[in-house]
Formats: structure tokens, sequence, C-alpha cells
């Protein structure tokens, strides 16, 4: 399989798809044990609706010798989606991106 890369020069990222989302640990939360079977069969189906449903991704960002980065700047259409990045999944809209991985400039001395 060949994952998405998104970067500039001296910077490779690569996008991984996840299913984990805000709105579906809403509905793991909703569907626990203590709440009414009602309620959990709801949530738990709201839940495989949203897995479908929501996106996300994660960053896993590298230098040129390939080792891990975390001090990453990611922006999404132009905007910024986070100034780091460490395995955790981000949620985005569903549709077409343009995704843009950097590093921030070292600080002049």
């Amino acid at each position: 399989m060949t994952l998405p890369r998104i970067g500039r020069a001296g910077l490779v990222a690569w996008l991984i798809i996840s299913s984990e989302s805000p709105a579906l640990a809403d509905a793991k939360a909703c569907a626990a044990d203590d709440c009414p079977a009602l309620v959990r069969n709801d949530c738990q189906e709201w839940g495989a609706a949203v897995t479908e449903a929501l996106p996300s991704i994660i960053v896993d960002a590298r230098d040129a010798s390939g080792h891990d980065v975390g001090d990453v700047l990611v922006t999404m259409d132009g905007e910024l989606l986070t100034k780091s990045v460490n395995g955790t999944a981000i949620t985005v809209d569903p549709g077409p991106h343009t995704f843009v991985a950097q590093r921030p400039r070292s600080p002049r001395r």
C-alpha cells in the first residue's frame, strides 16, 4: 500500500487515515454499560455510522535522514491544523483537502 506523502525539501510526512474522532469517543461513552439498553443500542449504531463517516489523519513526519520529528507545522487548505505531530489522530472534515507539512525555521542568532 502506498501512503500519500506531503511535505517540502528535507521533510517527508505520511498521512495515515484513522477512524478515531471526538464524535466516536462520545458515541463510545454513550454506549457504556451504565446507560439504559435502548440508549446503548442507539449509541452503538451511531458509533458505527461515525466510524464510517468522519475521517481523521495521523501525520508521520521525518527529516531528511529519516528520523521522526514532531516540530512540524501542518496546514489544511491554507489554515493551520497543528503546530506539532505526535501520532495522535486529527479529525478533519470529509472531502478533498490540500495538506502542507513543514518544519519551523530555526531562530536566527
